[in-house]
């Protein structure tokens, strides 16, 4: 799932394309990419990997089960109620 998540972000955020996943699961740079990203750069990527990872949880497992999830890695994060998740992510009719 964060492999296709990476995936997902390089199309909102193109210097991701410059990202490997590792097999164990950790996230490498390219040699060019080391030092050049400014803060609000990453924190850009950062949150469109996040944002992905986060649909796809939803999208396999549910709202609910994501929500528990985070929750339990990441306590402090304002959880909103599975319903309200839910529904954001709804198609309108």
């Amino acid at each position: 799932l964060f492999y296709r998540a990476l995936t997902l972000a390089k199309g909102e955020v193109p210097w991701l394309a410059g990202l490997q996943v590792a097999a164990d699961g950790a996230l490498q740079f390219s040699s060019e990419m080391q030092g050049q990203l400014d803060g609000d750069d990453a924190a850009r990527g950062g949150t469109a990997l996040i944002a992905q990872l986060h649909g796809l949880l939803i999208t396999f497992i549910g709202a609910a089960l994501t929500l528990r999830l985070v929750h339990s890695v990441w306590p402090e994060a304002a959880v909103l109620k599975s319903d309200s998740v839910k529904n954001s992510h709804e198609t309108p009719a």
